[in-house]
């Protein structure tokens, strides 16, 4: 379920999501797209950093200017959106923009940085603004993408299109978290107290074994099992699938990945049944 776009590959605009993730190797993140009817741009122009006079703020310290006023609908924190977006560093480096390849980007407001998630309710549809978003509603001290800084305003020229649709629940991911949380059926580990006799230590030998084996066909089967599950996932297009059930898979893959570990752990420090 992995964009395709630039800013998703940079890791810049967008907040990482756990989607894809599953045994530390997969992971995926919600980011913009094309529409299915895309939206030319803006006519090729030189956009700057610089903000005009007209310039408002909100008690977050979220700068903007009005370039254009829609009369469209303003989008709610909960919906998608599809946008025309160019991305700029204060010295008016220009690290992103949906511009440059001629496709919108499609995204959830509550899946981007502070900033925007404000800044596009403000706007309609139909509107143009120009964004000063300080740090601590970006990226803060940690930077993004080795492109952007530590501690950088950002400065965002934003055309709203539309308010897109919202996906319904997708089969797919709906059939992926009905398959529940896996539990190992191997019993608890053997393990002895000193007063067994020597047929009773070769029994739970014998039993230990299999119960080594059972946790390790476990973990093995459960590990492939769930990675064949998030291939399919991950060729689904991010935009199909609704922000609550991409939570829902990340909190089914961290639990996941506890109980994988914790097998693990069981299995490693299983040292066997001795004679003595």
């Amino acid at each position: 379920m992995r964009q395709t776009s630039k800013l998703d590959e940079k890791g810049r605009l967008f907040n990482r999501a756990a989607f894809l993730f599953v045994i530390g190797l997969i992971s995926a993140a919600l980011a913009g797209c094309g529409s299915d009817d895309p939206k030319p741009a803006m006519p090729e122009e030189k956009i700057t950093a610089k903000l005009g006079n007209d310039v408002q703020k909100t008690d977050s310290g979220l700068a903007y200017e009005v370039i254009e006023e829609g009369t469209g609908a303003s989008p709610a924190v909960t919906d998608t959106v599809v946008v025309h977006y160019t991305g700029l560093l204060k010295d008016g480096t220009v690290f992103d923009s949906s511009r440059d390849s001629g496709e919108p980007a499609t995204f959830p407001l509550n899946g981007v940085i502070p900033g925007w998630t404000e800044g596009l309710q403000l706007m309609k549809v139909g509107s143009r603004y120009k964004f000063l978003i300080p740090s601590e509603l970006a990226y803060g001290s940690s930077g993004a993408g080795g492109v952007i800084p530590p501690n950088a305003d950002l400065v965002f020229d934003v055309e709203l299109l539309e308010i897109a649709t919202a996906p319904e629940p997708h089969p797919d991911v709906i059939a992926f978290l009905n398959r529940g949380m896996p539990t190992p059926k191997c019993g608890d580990m053997p393990t002895v107290t000193g007063s067994e006799t020597a047929e009773e230590v070769a029994a739970l030998q014998e039993a230990g074994n299999r119960w080594q084996n059972c946790i390790a066909k476990f973990i093995k089967d459960e590990r492939l099992a769930v990675s064949t599950a998030l291939g399919a996932l991950e060729r689904i297009d991010a935009s199909k699938v609704p922000t609550e059930q991409q939570a829902e898979v990340g909190i089914y893959l961290q639990r996941f990945s506890k109980i994988m570990d914790q097998a693990q752990d069981d299995l490693d420090s299983y040292k066997g049944i001795s004679k003595s």
